[in-house]
């Protein structure tokens, strides 16, 4: 898969030196497909562990090296996790072969983590080969966003929202938390054989996938998610209202499917929903830019 690798200063010409007139600027400048230079290990996720688009991944990780490292459990090891776990969701969904929406997508997350604490923190986005509708965040920047949830969305504001909320996750350091709040954190910190400390550690990516892939956070973190996503919207300059719409589809959809629907790992929607507007309507409903045109131009929601 092909490498984005852009720099925090090779965002300037999206947000146009100044958050105030960032809405302006997304409304009026087509995206750099043709990718921009410079810039640390920041980019699409096929490329950030090692696999090639729709390839397998199942074996792009060596657990054996990274057992050690991730012994201590704490932000310094957190990349070595962070890549297990995107190796392990990329196994089971394959990543979309379409490379102008994965450099899409990952321009769309760069430009959201360009206004945050970490802008040049380690950030890497996906798009899964999936009908599914769902969005999962790997420790360390890891985002990806299933085909399925892209199909739901009708512009730009939408897949902004969802890949904040996701963003909210990695800076709140959910995904470590549920690591090392895991039974084998304490195991491999005890550990000293190497044989022991891959055992530990792989049972500490399981534990860490089946919360990021299957149990989903508790709601408190969904919640602080939700709200760090409202800032960080308003601070790009896209219409947070976008990320309420996209949860209200999402609501209408676990009323009609049932216990167990459509973003069943991610609970309590109606509570969210009140949040997530209670905050920005506290922030003065600032609005912004929505783009539905250029959504459309990358995501096609017609026959493959």
């Amino acid at each position: 898969m092909m490498r984005v690798i852009c720099g925090r200063g090779s965002l300037k010409w999206w947000r146009a030196g100044t958050l105030a007139a960032a809405a302006a600027v997304l409304a009026l400048v087509p995206l750099n497909m043709g990718g921009c230079a410079g810039g640390g290990g920041i980019g699409s996720l096929g490329s950030a562990v090692g696999g090639a688009v729709g390839g397998p991944t199942g074996n792009l990780i060596s657990a054996g090296s990274t057992a050690t490292e991730a012994a201590a459990m704490g932000p310094e090891q957190e990349d070595a996790l962070g890549q297990s776990v995107a190796v392990a969701v990329t196994s089971t969904y394959g990543l979309d072969t379409n490379s102008k929406l994965q450099r899409y997508v990952t321009l769309v997350g760069l430009t959201l983590a360009n206004t945050s604490a970490k802008a040049d923190g380690n950030w890497a986005f996906g798009v899964l080969a999936s009908d599914d509708v769902n969005a999962f965040a790997g420790p360390n920047g890891y985002i990806m966003v299933t085909r399925g949830a892209l199909m739901q969305m009708d512009d730009e504001s939408e897949l902004a929202g969802v890949v904040a909320h996701e963003i909210g996750h990695v800076l709140r350091s959910h995904g470590l938390e549920a690591a090392k709040n895991s039974k084998f954190a304490k195991a491999l910190g005890q550990a000293a054989q190497a044989s022991e400390q891959l055992a530990a550690f792989g049972g500490a990516v399981d534990a860490t996938t089946d919360v990021v892939m299957k149990k989903g956070y508790g709601q408190p973190q969904e919640i602080d998610a939700d709200l760090v996503a409202v800032e960080l919207l308003t601070r790009a300059g896209y219409d947070p209202n976008g990320y309420v719409r996209f949860l209200k589809k999402m609501e209408a959809g676990e009323k009609s499917r049932g216990a167990g629907g459509v973003f069943s790992t991610h609970p309590g929607v109606s509570v969210r929903i009140k949040k997530v507007q209670d905050s920005i309507n506290k922030r003065g409903n600032p609005g912004g830019a929505t783009l539905p045109e250029r959504f459309r131009r990358y995501v096609s929601k017609g026959p493959a």
